[in-house]
Parts: structure tokens; C-alpha cells; sequence
């Protein structure tokens, strides 16, 4: 599901990475949207001898 919600990055909180069969970035991130700012978990999977990236998950972080 895609939202028509535009965010902007205000900052990177905390971040972990994890190597599977590339890695993954696990992030908590401060975005808003023009009116509130809120925390939001994302996990983004790279490949980089490929150039791959993909945001695997993102979803408002809950209290």
C-alpha cells in the first residue's frame, strides 16, 4: 500500500545493520510532513556490489 503523504527527513535517531545476503539497515527516522513530526521504523535491504536497494519496510513507530 503507498501513501500519498509527502515526508521529509528531519533526522536519523538510531540505526543497526545486519548482514544477511547483503545488508540490512534497520533505521528509526524523524520525518515530517509539514505540519507534525513523528518517528517512523524502516528497514532498507542493499546489495551493493549489485547496486541494489530496496525499502523492505516503513511503518509509524508506535509510542
Amino acid at each position: 500500500m503507498r501513501s500519498k503523504i509527502n515526508l521529509e527527513l528531519v533526522a536519523v535517531v538510531r540505526g543497526a545493520t545486519q548482514v544477511v545476503s547483503g545488508k540490512n539497515y534497520r533505521l528509526l527516522l524523524k520525518a515530517t510532513d509539514g505540519t507534525a513530526t513523528n518517528l517512523y521504523r524502516a528497514i532498507v535491504y542493499e546489495k551493493a556490489w549489485e547496486g541494489y536497494k530496496k525499502l523492505a519496510f516503513f511503518e509509524p513507530a508506535q509510542g
